[in-house]
């Protein structure tokens, strides 16, 4: 089941002071790391949600292209880098 909340990502431009609202990330996400390198945000690990009372834990790493406001899922077999 899918949240928006858990989806929604903003950038903040300190020039402006302003927050926009960018492409939302694939899958649910909370409490992941992040990191940029060039025109790509890479989003990894985290939780997805709660199934009971256990989190879910996401296996998955997402980028976000900078230049076409759009998350791709990363297959590790074929590495963008």
């Amino acid at each position: 089941m899918a949240s928006e909340e858990y989806r929604a990502c903003f950038r903040f431009s300190p020039n402006t002071l302003k927050w926009t609202e960018m492409a939302p990330l694939l899958a649910d996400r909370s409490k992941f790391g992040a990191s940029s390198i060039g025109n790509f945000i890479y989003v990894f690990g985290g939780f997805e949600g709660f199934k009971k009372t256990n989190r879910i834990f996401s296996h998955s790493i997402e980028y976000y292209d900078m230049e076409k406001d759009e998350w791709n899922d990363l297959n590790l077999a074929s590495p963008i880098l």
